[in-house]
């Protein structure tokens, strides 16, 4: 049966002629009697001073606190908690470990409006990261799973930066931002699959960034701390103990790890050969994109680019000829050999 709601007029009208003790013997069925929210709402309406009050303690958020449960909630995801079923976990936080994984976001981007900025920015900061881990490991039975917590991982992350400037400083911001730059750009999106509303959401951190640098002088700070940040990645030392003609490579994982790295970046790495070159910084530039931590075809690409804006022509080639070698089959790469003139490698 459907029930068709009363409107004002009907509802005052049907009220007429009843004493005052019967309006509050109504009220108080339709209080005792009625959901949560009804309750809520007609408590907000007797008492509006003191539900005001209520509601600001509510949204307060305890840092320490939530800082051990985004610790305790990673840790055991990590673990095998979550996707064998932990019993002590309970059989509905195993099953709705996305509206934890959100409630603890949202109570992190909180602790930044809280002005507790070094608790918030450390929880959000191990949230990001273990989310970032969720396209490439199963911690949760969920076939994408962050398209399951509906996250969107740029915006968190803007979230992030932004309270860092305005709270911390922009040098601060620029310690803190170009290795975690470095962590999480996913420029096909955080989604396992690539696709769903959340995926239509997000951005790349390489259209994210640009907004938060003031001006040159900005670019130029930060594009100094992103050369530290990758100086940070080095080849790890060969294991004296290891077999010889074993798998065990150092510098051929360094290499893979490198044009990984080289492919992730690549927008964010255009995005500077398009603001560096013809500047005082294309040094910088220079030293970025050469640099052995992102060695890889896209980068071998813009290097190209570069020495052909410079008039390095034969260098140009040689980048451009690598690049191909790599990766034959790619449109863009021969759409730039095509303009050096290397239509010989296009034919082999």
């Amino acid at each position: 049966m459907v029930t068709v709601r009363m409107d004002k007029t009907t509802f005052l009208k049907a009220l007429e002629g009843r004493s005052p003790e019967d309006l509050r013997t109504l009220l108080w069925t339709a209080y005792w009697r009625g959901t949560a929210p009804m309750r809520e709402r007609i408590e907000e309406l007797l008492a509006p001073q003191e539900a005001a009050v209520k509601r600001a303690a509510e949204a307060q958020v305890d840092p320490d606190l939530c800082l051990d449960e985004v610790t305790t909630f990673c840790e055991r995801a990590r673990s095998g908690d979550y996707i064998r079923g932990a019993r002590d976990l309970g059989r509905k936080e195993v099953t709705g470990w996305r509206f934890t994984l959100r409630r603890l976001f949202d109570e992190s981007c909180r602790l930044l409006q809280q002005n507790d900025i070094d608790e918030g920015s450390e929880a959000l900061e191990r949230l990001l990261d273990f989310t970032c881990e969720l396209k490439g490991y199963n911690y949760f039975r969920s076939e994408d799973q962050v398209e399951a917590a509906k996250i969107v991982v740029s915006d968190r992350i803007e979230a992030l930066w932004l309270a860092q400037i305005h709270q911390q400083g922009f040098a601060v911001f620029i310690q803190k931002a170009p290795a975690q730059l470095l962590r999480w750009e996913e420029p096909y999106g955080w989604t396992t699959f690539g696709g769903g509303q959340t995926a239509e959401k997000e951005r790349k951190l390489a259209e994210v960034l640009p907004r938060l640098l003031p001006g040159a002088d900005g670019l130029h700070a930060f594009c100094q701390a992103y050369l530290a940040a990758l100086e940070t990645f080095q080849p790890r030392k060969p294991d004296p103990k290891a077999r010889k003609g074993t798998w065990n490579d150092p510098l051929a994982d360094f290499a893979k790890e490198s044009e990984k790295r080289a492919d992730r970046l690549e927008d964010w790495h255009a995005f500077l050969l398009d603001r560096l070159k013809d500047t005082e910084d294309e040094t910088i530039l220079e030293r970025i994109l050469e640099h052995r931590a992102t060695q890889g075809p896209e980068t071998w690409h813009l290097l190209g680019l570069l020495r052909q804006a410079q008039g390095r022509l034969e260098e140009a080639k040689t980048f451009i000829r690598k690049a191909l070698l790599r990766y034959p089959g790619s449109s863009l790469f021969k759409t730039t050999a095509l303009q050096l003139g290397c239509e010989q490698d296009l034919a082999q």
